[in-house]
């Protein structure tokens, strides 16, 4: 809202009052996400410049005297509502007068300068077009010499408008770093997964020459590895994702129970629909990418009805419905020392637990739902690609009908069977029911 947009500011005020009354009613349990730093830095956001600043003060010093690592969204409401009132208070608008009179002009004294060597570098109009092709220099919204991705005016504008903007410009959906690639070509995704996986093949050498980070899930001998990864990455010629399951490993009953056990042990909240995060690989990717990586995106994906989708599934025709919920925290929120970002974490699981409750109850994720249009080029280049690829299998298949030979056909048969009963074991591995031991107290007095 504008610095002066006063009647707007109480409009503000009332609407935060509103929903500190809905909140307290405990109707909407989702609500419970305003009483932590980035349920208000949404609010805080659309404040005026010099309130936001004052917010940030006010803040900190409540941060300090009352020994909390965030104030509440009630002190937020009060905050504002004192500022309303201020702003708002007729005594205290003078109004403002402009001064149209203007004296004769004093003439300048002439000013005598040495003479500087200065660079004789020049750029050229290409290289000024590249720079300012450059998301990640140069804000395409401001033309001005900052990221897109720091842009306060471009994080305000809706999901929508974001991506109309970014099509505009032609930058990519996925990174918004970069306008020589699309969404579909965008390869920069990276991830810390197992060991074990570098052993798949195929998928998994591709993983290892695409410079995966792998770990053994042992933090005494992951942690030096980890971190030569990270740093690797740090100096990685293009921009990209870096993917981190905090959990470790795969959701079950079983290593659920074992993981509240040690929620309880260590003093910390239980979790009712997630296991309890590991915290050291986080915070090392945290430290190690600070000042590359400019923000964490929290994702959370539920599948309706309870299903678990399996790749087989998706073969046999199965149609499954996903809803997926992303917030994006920005790195600056998130702490720099091991033991508070830890804290940070665990704190982030217990709001996405409450996600999930509400999630169950209510069948939707908080917010406004963004549902994907279908794409029917998508569709049309999928059957493109079969066709032209099944064309030479149905051929041999219908020159081995006509030959008339049954033992040809009988082996030929027999061929399919086993290589679908091995596509359909190895299809198998992608059950939840398949998941590691990792996690298991009993596999850990196994290895002992």
């Amino acid at each position: 809202m504008p610095s002066r947009g006063y009647q707007r500011l109480r409009e503000f005020s009332d609407l935060c009052m509103e929903l500190r009354v809905a909140k307290a009613e405990g109707d909407l349990p989702g609500l419970s996400y305003l009483d932590s730093a980035r349920g208000i830095h949404s609010l805080a956001q659309k404040l005026p410049y010099e309130l936001h600043e004052r917010w940030i003060t006010h803040g900190c010093n409540y941060k300090r005297d009352h020994n909390v690592p965030f104030p509440p969204f009630s002190e937020f409401v009060d905050f504002v509502d004192r500022q309303a009132r201020m702003k708002d208070d007729p005594s205290f608008i003078f109004p403002v007068s402009y001064s149209t009179s203007f004296g004769p002009k004093q003439p300048r004294a002439p000013v005598a300068v040495h003479k500087t060597n200065i660079s004789s570098q020049r750029f050229t109009e290409s290289q000024l077009e590249d720079r300012d092709s450059d998301p990640t220099k140069f804000c395409p919204l401001h033309k001005m010499p900052h990221p897109l991705q720091k842009c306060r005016a471009f994080r305000t504008k809706t999901i929508q408008e974001r991506k109309a903007f970014l099509k505009e410009n032609n930058i990519c959906f996925k990174c918004c770093s970069s306008s020589t690639h699309f969404a579909k070509d965008c390869k920069s995704s990276k991830v810390l997964a197992k060991k074990e996986l570098s052993y798949v093949p195929v998928i998994g050498w591709m993983w290892y020459f695409l410079e995966i980070v792998f770990c053994k899930r042992k933090w005494e001998e992951d942690r030096n590895t980890v971190i030569q990864g990270l740093h690797n990455l740090r100096d990685y010629p293009e921009h990209f994702w870096f993917l981190i399951h905090c959990e470790g490993t795969r959701f079950t009953e079983k290593k659920h129970i074992i993981s509240m056990q040690v929620a309880e042990a260590k003093g910390l909240p239980k979790l009712k629909h997630h296991l309890l995060p590991r915290t050291k690989g986080f915070a090392i990717t945290v430290q190690s990418l600070r000042n590359v990586v400019s923000a964490v995106y929290d994702s959370t994906l539920n599948f309706r009805n309870n299903e678990n989708p399996t790749l087989l599934g998706v073969l046999n025709g199965k149609k499954y419905h996903a809803d997926l919920y992303v917030r994006r925290i920005p790195l600056e929120e998130i702490p720099e020392d091991e033991k508070e970002c830890a804290s940070w974490l665990h704190k982030l699981y217990q709001e996405k637990d409450a996600f999930q409750e509400e999630y169950y109850k209510a069948g939707v994720y908080p917010g406004t739902a963004i549902v994907p249009p279908r794409r029917p080029w998508s569709l049309l280049n999928w059957l493109f690609w079969a066709s032209i690829l099944s064309f030479p299998l149905f051929k041999y298949v219908a020159s081995m009908i006509s030959s008339g030979s049954y033992l040809t056909l009988a082996i030929f048969a027999l061929l399919m069977v086993i290589v679908s009963m091995v596509v359909r074991k190895m299809i198998g591995v992608t059950e939840i029911g398949r998941g590691s031991t990792y996690g298991n107290n009993e596999n850990k007095r196994k290895q002992a």
